[in-house]
This record gives C-alpha cells, structure tokens and sequence, in this order.
C-alpha cells in the first residue's frame, strides 16, 4: 500500500493548476503599453512582508480585461452563502523581461518562504483561521486543523519534516485559491496611475486585484506547490512504514493524513466553483470534465487515505520502544491522543461519515 501513495502526486497537482504550467500560460498575458513602469504591491492577509512586482498598463481588448470573479460570501440566518460577483480589475500585466526573470524569481521565491515558515514556527498564528476563515463555515474542518497545528508545535516541537512540508502546501493551496489584494491604502494611488480608473464606480477598496498580475504571480507558485505536494507524499509514505513504529509515529501519520485530505477537498471545491464561475457567465462548460476531477482526486488521494487509515488505526500490533527522545514525545502523543479529539470534534457536527463531509 504504501507505493500507493505517490500514484496519485503527478495528476493531483496538474488536475487543478496544469493550467498555470508552461509557456502558453504566459503565452496568454496581454501586451504592455510603452508606459510608465511603477511597483504594484501584493497581499494576500498574512503575507507579511506583502511582494512587490513592476507592472505596466495594457489596452483592454475585452470585458473580461477590466473584469474579474470573486465569491463573496455572507450570511444567511444561521448558514453561509456563496455569491459570485464581478469586479474591475486595473488593466495591468507584469513589466518582467527575460533579463529581469531570474533576479525576480529569486526575490519571490525568498517571499514564498517567509510565509510558508510562518505557518510553520509561529504557534500562535492560527493558521487555520486563515485557511477557514470563519464567514466559510466548515467549523468541524477548521477545529481538526486547529488541532493538528497544536499537535505539531505541542507534540513534535515543530520537528517532523513530513508534517512540515504538509503545512507548507495549505499555504500554497491557499495562494493559490485565493485573489491577491493592493493595500486599501495603495488603491487611491494605483486607479489614478491608471488611464481606466475613472472606470470605477465604487469606492476604491482593497479587494482591486489586477487580474493578469495575480495569474501570473500563480504561474510562479505553481512549481513550488508541485514540489510541496511531492514532499508531503514522501513524508507520508516515509512514515507508513518506519523502522521503529511507535505510537508517536502513528500519531504524525495521522496528522499529516488529515492536512493532505483537507487539502485535496478544497482542491474538488475548487474544480466545482470554476465550473460555477463560467455557467453564470453563460461560458459552456464540460460537466463530465469537472466530475472526473472530483472523481479523480477521490480515488487518488481520499480513497487512499481512508484505506490507509482503516489498515493503520484498527491493529492491535505491540509496538517496540524507541530511543529515549521519541519514548517521551511519544509518550506526549498519547496524552494529547489526537485521535480521540479528531472524532469528538468530528462527532460534534452531525452523524454523517467523513467520506460524506469531504466529498460534498
């Protein structure tokens, strides 16, 4: 079983993003204007520092260069609803050449990391507050999530690189998931710089987000998040079978297990709201296509899992003893016993199985 666990890396990465990878991805980007260059600043809410990219305008050939899709979400009585609108994006694209790509590449690549260290050391981030925002629902997913990051900063101290790397790639799902922003107080600045920003008819706000430039800093992200999604597989795989099981390896496996399934459902929420996205635009879409994404990550990774879950968890094999180091962190995962809290939290919200919760 455990070569099982890579059969799926290749196709769950290139299901969702293939889109992003190659030259016709950049292909697609519109020409820039001989305009002034200027510094266009990023966000994405936790992204502290936020990146910086040098951009220029380009002439809008289509509605859909000035538009852009979000899903903003409100409340309806005691549940959450999902409305797509649309929005004006500034018309602009990338101002990187070539010569400038590498120095570039360097730069955002050091700005990848400092996020993703940050939902990996700081224990008190609450990084699954950021992933499941509360206005999203999905309470009993968020409280799972909570719990496995206490575990890895209580429990293993931060010191499991297969745990490590999993966390890692919510961060990436979640840049690459979600719009990046201007800061509300460089919007003012950025739609006068603009010849189109007496094209707003809102207030400036700091959801304006430039369309090309946010695809084009996802077609950066993308080999990173690949090379994530390849980590986190080895280090599950690594764990399935150790030399030296102990209950404190179980434990991690667990942990890590539970990140990659709450991964890839967001991954088969994703494929179904791109769908949304174009029917409302009146775009034809290809159903079976998007069925078979679902179905595709549902067999590779979630079918897997749970396989692996009910080999793992339901034995009554006697483990040896390890070294006096793992003995107590194991002896600290029994204490925390985050299996137990996986399904009283579970249990919490509602009777359904967790196959239903993460496929819905």
């Amino acid at each position: 079983m455990g070569a099982h666990i890579f059969k799926g890396l290749t196709t769950f990465a290139e299901t969702m993003y293939g889109h992003l990878y190659g030259e016709d991805a950049l292909k697609s980007m519109p020409k820039p204007m001989d305009g002034q260059e200027f510094t266009l600043t990023l966000w994405q809410y936790f992204d502290d520092p936020p990146v910086k990219i040098p951009v220029r305008e380009f002439l809008p050939t289509t509605e859909h260069d000035i538009t852009k899709s979000i899903f903003p979400i409100t409340q309806n009585g005691d549940s959450f609803e999902v409305q797509e609108a649309e929005i004006l994006s500034p018309p602009l694209v990338p101002a990187i050449t070539n010569e400038s790509f590498p120095a570039y590449y360097r730069y955002f690549y050091g700005a990848v990391r400092n996020w993703i260290e940050c939902a990996q050391v700081h224990d008190d981030l609450e990084w699954h507050t950021t992933f499941f925002p509360e206005e999203y629902g999905k309470p009993w997913a968020r409280m799972v999530f909570g719990q496995v990051c206490d575990f890895f900063h209580e429990v293993t101290l931060g010191r499991c690189p297969a745990l490590k790397a999993c966390l890692g790639t919510t961060v990436l799902v979640y840049m690459l998931g979600h719009s990046f922003y201007v800061p509300p107080d460089d919007v003012p600045g950025l739609l006068s710089r603009t010849k189109f920003g007496a094209k707003y008819d809102r207030k400036p706000t700091s959801w304006v987000s430039p369309a090309y430039v946010d695809r084009f800093i996802k077609i950066l992200l993308y080999p990173i998040y690949k090379g994530a999604v390849e980590a986190s597989f080895k280090g599950l795989q690594e764990l399935y079978a150790p030399a030296r099981p102990s209950k404190f390896t179980r434990d991690r496996l667990l942990a890590i297990s539970i990140i990659m399934l709450i991964v890839a459902a967001s991954q088969q929420s994703k494929a179904i709201e791109k769908a949304i996205a174009q029917r409302r635009k009146n775009n034809p879409i290809d159903a079976r296509l998007v069925y078979s994404q679902v179905l595709e990550i549902e067999k590779e990774i979630i079918d897997m899992i749970l396989d692996l879950w009910n080999y793992k968890f339901s034995s009554t094999t006697k483990f040896p003893e390890e070294g006096r180091e793992n003995r107590i962190r194991a002896i600290k995962a029994e204490d925390f016993d985050i299996m137990e809290r996986f399904y009283k939290t579970y249990q919490n919200f509602g009777e359904s199985t967790i196959r239903l919760y993460m496929t819905q």
